[in-house]
């Protein structure tokens, strides 16, 4: 909307490995320093889009507001497998819930409250802004409007050019920067995977100038870099790799808990029966009382009195003996 000249493609390309590598260059610097950036553009980011809302909400005013409402109730019928599609889609778009747990070594003291105020800052923003934004684009705008500017083109609509130039480069950059709190996460999983050996030790090495993993690093920006070179840049092949990748990690997680659940229901079956068998055969011992032998319940025993004697036989009778 803003750079025209950047629609070509070798262009966006240079400019999308540009970035990444900036990302890494980012976290090489720290997790703290570049949370603390990323966090500078979602703020002006939401801002910007609140500063829709409102001025969208003075220029309708309040019938105008109603309205709008209302015809969301004479839309088309939405059947049930286009609402959880619809829903979907919005979660993955606007929850933000995930950069949380990205964030988290960077969060200060004490997480738990920390992290609970972030969640309902992250829950408000949307129940005040996403729901608004979706119906004023939908209904406002016409029909034959690109949707990815659809907050730039409503802000335009009703403030007029600034607010749409602000707001354009604002979401642009909060997108891209998204892609920082997947990089954060990748690099802290491969550390991870480093420590519990599923990987090389030299992936969790940590270099003398920040303290921070540069191989690990390295790697959750290289291989983005070489996908988006290898795909030249086509976002429909970028868009089948992310779904093939993301079914294929739900998979392996599902399949991997269900091997999990199956291992630890054998070994529980496993320690019943034994517990089972060990109560069935009790250990006794043999004794002897005046000439006579008989079997005692105790696993072992020495009576008092002449003549009086008993050894354990808790290894015979036991079946593990």
């Amino acid at each position: 909307m803003l750079a025209p000249s950047l629609q070509p493609l070798a262009i966006t390309i240079a400019a999308t490995v540009i970035a990444l590598t900036g990302f890494g260059v980012l976290n090489l610097l720290g997790i703290r320093e570049s949370a603390r950036v990323t966090v500078v553009f979602a703020v002006v980011a939401a801002l910007g889009q609140l500063l829709v809302v409102v001025a969208v909400a003075v220029h309708l005013g309040p019938a105008g507001i109603g309205h709008s409402i209302a015809v969301l109730g004479r839309g088309p019928h939405l059947g049930p497998l286009n609402l959880i599609t619809g829903y979907a889609a919005a979660f993955l778009a606007f929850s933000g819930l995930e950069s949380i747990a990205q964030l988290a070594p960077a969060m200060r003291e004490p997480r738990r409250t920390v992290s609970g105020r972030a969640m309902a800052i992250v829950v408000g923003s949307m129940l005040v802004t996403s729901p608004l934004l979706t119906l004023w684009s939908t209904t406002l705008l016409e029909p034959h409007s690109d949707p990815n500017q659809y907050i730039s083109l409503l802000g335009g609509y009703a403030a007029g050019r600034v607010l749409a130039s602000f707001v354009a480069p604002t979401g642009a950059l909060l997108l891209v920067f998204a892609s920082n709190t997947a990089i954060i996460g990748s690099y802290h999983v491969f550390v991870a995977l480093s420590r519990m050996g599923f990987l090389p030790r030299t992936v969790e090495a940590v270099n003398r100038w920040r303290k921070t993993p540069h191989v690990a690093i390295g790697l959750a920006v290289g291989f983005p870099v070489a996908i988006v070179v290898a795909a030249g840049g086509s976002t429909t092949i970028l868009g089948d790799l992310y779904a093939f990748g993301l079914l294929g990690a739900f998979t392996l997680t599902c399949v991997g808990l269900d091997i999990v659940r199956w291992h630890d229901q054998t070994r529980r079956r496993t320690l019943l029966a034994h517990r089972a068998m060990r109560s069935a055969w009790p250990p006794r011992c043999w004794c002897s009382r005046r000439g006579r032998p008989t079997w005692s319940p105790s696993r072992w025993r020495q009576r008092s009195g002449a003549g009086s004697r008993c050894w354990a036989l808790a290894s015979r009778s036991s079946p593990t003996g």
